[in-house]
């Protein structure tokens, strides 16, 4: 089986006793890990309920740890599928790992959560990744390839945590800037080129822009509290979130601004020897310190195409960083 029906194998399975007791659970990881993810039960390597002594008197008991041979691999805490997740779920494997010494947990509730333990951090502090079990998930293929005794490696392990950490603290950094200004801002960005400022505004001045959450109703007037001030913004707002968002020289760069500088791209490409020059418009547009102006590098790359040359990507709405062009000198 490939990593990907060993996971669909998984949610199904996962799906078929959401509502069991968590004895049942208990039973069908014990299988999981041993039949599809390759560990030894007649080497003891899927090893139920350890006793582990924290004291004189006391003890805890974990659900279950995988081992390679003697060596402890990592850590499985185990909760009714169907039971979100919570923070004692957390505490209670983290004291785990600290009291093995281990750097490696796995979480199963309504989803999977992956823990890489670093002994320098807080509780809190910890990174750790959720894993929805819906069938072809890319990262439940990549839990497959991570944690089957062939490829477990707890290096790959930390590294995939905490770029998902990463990718997740980004995503949130990106979600609080999303806001109707800038949203203005971008209108306003995207259409300079062509349109002058009081073009837009005549062409906006009829809308209400507004960013909600995906799902949630748009408050209407009536349910708004009578101070507040109502999402709309008006060609004033807009063009005044456009000059905030733009430095002068953002503003006053035009599409013959951007063929120079591609032109002095390709003379010093020529001058060095070569028969061709790729362009990128990504690249142009990082190079000359840029903010939403894609189209008109994009825009200037189209108009300094000839016969000859040759568009290597072209982005499906035609304008975008991938667009890469090979203009022959």
């Amino acid at each position: 089986m490939t990593a990907a029906e060993k996971w669909n194998k998984i949610v199904e399975y996962h799906h078929k006793y959401i509502d069991a007791s968590e004895q049942t659970v208990q039973n069908i990881w014990e299988n999981i890990f041993a039949e599809l993810l390759g560990y030894s039960r007649l080497e003891n390597e899927v090893e139920r309920h350890r006793n582990i002594q924290i004291g004189s008197t006391d003890r805890v008991i974990t659900d279950i740890i995988i081992k390679n041979g003697g060596t402890d691999l990592f850590v499985a805490e185990l909760k009714q599928h169907n039971l979100p997740f919570a923070k004692s779920m957390e505490l209670q494997l983290l004291s785990y790992l600290k009291q093995l010494r281990s750097n490696t947990g796995v979480l199963i509730c309504n989803m999977v959560y992956i823990f890489a333990h670093d002994v320098s951090k807080s509780d809190d502090e910890q990174e750790k990744i959720e894993i929805e079990f819906t069938q072809d998930n890319p990262d439940g293929i990549r839990f497959v390839e991570l944690f089957s005794k062939a490829t477990f490696d707890e290096l790959a392990v930390k590294e995939f945590a905490h770029k998902k950490t990463e990718s997740a603290r980004k995503v949130e950094v990106i979600r609080s800037q999303l806001t109707s200004e800038l949203i203005a801002g971008a209108l306003i960005n995207y259409f300079i080129d062509e349109y002058s400022v009081t073009e837009i505004e005549r062409a906006i001045a009829g809308f209400n822009i507004t960013i909600t959450p995906k799902g949630a109703l748009p408050r209407s007037s009536a349910l708004r509290p009578p101070d507040s001030t109502p999402m709309s913004l008006t060609a004033a707002t807009l063009a005044c979130a456009a000059t905030h968002n733009r430095t002068s020289s953002e503003v006053n760069t035009k599409t013959s601004d951007v063929v120079n500088y591609i032109k002095s791209k390709m003379q010093k490409s020529k001058a060095a020897g070569a028969i061709s020059v790729v362009i990128r418009g990504g690249e142009v547009h990082r190079e000359l310190g840029l903010v939403s102006r894609i189209p008109t590098v994009c825009g200037a790359m189209r108009k300094l195409l000839k016969d000859g040359d040759i568009i290597h990507y072209a982005p499906p709405s035609g304008n975008g960083s991938r667009l890469e062009i090979e203009y022959f000198l």
